[in-house]
């Protein structure tokens, strides 16, 4: 982690020296490159669209891709209840945290007179880097199994915050969609604590109720079967409509996340 933070500030330094336009362009790409949503949207798709073809093994193949569980088996409720998990999951871990903890980073900068970009862009890329060490090597990994349970420990940290604030982002896209905020934050209240991560459950209890689907059961991890608790009081088989419906929800709520971080942003270039 420190390693890429190093990277990161050598090259700021070094595009500073040329020219300060080089940093700004460089900054762009790190943003771009560690929100996640449009990629994961685009990757649904391509497993809804095997589904709506009929063809179950290459929705397995094309789910594999975006989840960590095994898909071999599964059919086609639990592939169309996987995709709106990895949805609701993504929605934090791929873009609410990385763009909070940019954000957390400017104000750090802000409050020790530091250079508000790197440490904005350092903020975001330590995120990143845990992130991306959890998804590697995690609590289930036996060779690098204190590694990936301290990365695991502060991947849970880094999302605690992110992850209770993406309710109040949901309940705006809920309202935006028309979907049922009322049930949404009753099975949010309910069952946001049912998940062997204290914060995976946080998004997908309030899409459940929103868009009334139950999410969860049976998952199998590298041939092991986790009974996990049910989510949500809807069915848990539903058709693809529901899938856009997730998201649809994802994608309004993402919206105001960009528009009220990035208005906090460049509000004080406004100032006089």
């Amino acid at each position: 982690m420190s390693a890429v933070i190093f990277v990161n500030t050598v090259i700021y330094k070094i595009f500073s020296v040329i020219n300060p336009i080089l940093n700004i362009l460089w900054s762009m790409f790190l943003v771009v490159s560690s929100i996640a949503v449009k990629d994961l949207i685009r990757h649904v798709k391509d497993v809804l669209d095997e589904i709506q073809d009929n063809n179950i093994e290459k929705a397995r193949e094309k789910l594999s891709m975006i989840v960590g569980r095994d898909t071999q088996r599964l059919d086609e409720p639990a592939i169309l209840r996987a995709t709106i998990e990895t949805l609701a999951e993504n929605f934090v871990d791929g873009f609410l945290s990385p763009i909070l903890w940019y954000f957390i980073g400017y104000l750090t900068a802000k409050i020790f007179a530091l250079d508000e970009l790197i440490t904005s862009l350092n903020f975001m890329l330590f995120y990143k880097t845990t992130n991306t060490l959890d998804s590697m090597v995690g609590y289930k990994n036996a060779r690098y199994e204190k590694f990936g349970k301290f990365s695991a420990r502060l991947d849970d940290i880094l999302n605690f915050l992110p992850a209770r604030l993406a309710f109040l982002f949901l309940c705006m896209g809920a309202i935006a969609c028309s979907f049922n905020l009322k049930e949404g934050m009753r099975i949010f209240r309910r069952d946001r604590l049912k998940h062997e991560s204290p914060n995976s459950a946080h998004v997908e209890s309030f899409v459940a109720g929103a868009i009334h689907i139950s999410l969860g059961g049976p998952v199998s991890y590298g041939g092991t079967q986790t009974e996990r608790h049910w989510i949500g009081d809807g069915p848990n088989v539903f058709g693809v409509e529901k899938v856009f419906e997730g998201i649809l929800l994802i994608l309004s709520s993402s919206i105001f996340v960009a528009v009220l971080f990035g208005t906090a942003l460049l509000l004080p270039l406004f100032q006089p």
